[in-house]
């Protein structure tokens, strides 16, 4: 049995788009397929279902196949709120940094600029 665990806990995924079909004059909806996690946690056989998912984009980022140790995989998938305020935090300096480099190369290409035009005035003796 294959056990999958989302950063979501009530994550549905849609396999199969239920339509609207027409038989016999009369218009009936044909289900479609999907997969809804409980708690975060999802358990199948179905091979095709296990490959759809491990197909997905979010394989690997959401959602993760574990065989065991299902706490310490959800640990590492759920960022607790202090590690998301040192992630933002990280990415403010980040910034900061980036808008303090910027503003020295606009500086020093303005002097660049100056400079080049300065000797383009002065006449040559």
């Amino acid at each position: 049995m294959a056990k999958f665990i989302s950063k979501y806990p009530n994550h549905k995924i849609v396999m199969k788009s239920s339509y609207a079909q027409e038989v016999d004059g009369r218009r009936t909806i044909v289900g479609g397929e999907s997969i809804q996690f409980e708690n975060g946690v999802y358990e199948t056989d179905d091979k095709n279902v296990i490959k759809f998912l491990e197909d997905l984009k979010a394989f690997g980022r959401i959602i993760l196949r574990v065989d065991k140790n299902l706490d310490e995989v959800k640990k590492k998938l759920m960022m607790t709120e202090k590690e998301k305020e040192e992630e933002a935090e990280r990415i403010a300096k980040e910034k900061e940094r980036e808008a303090k480099l910027l503003k020295e190369d606009e500086k020093k290409l303005k002097g660049a600029k100056k400079r080049s035009q300065d000797k383009k005035e002065k006449p040559k003796f």
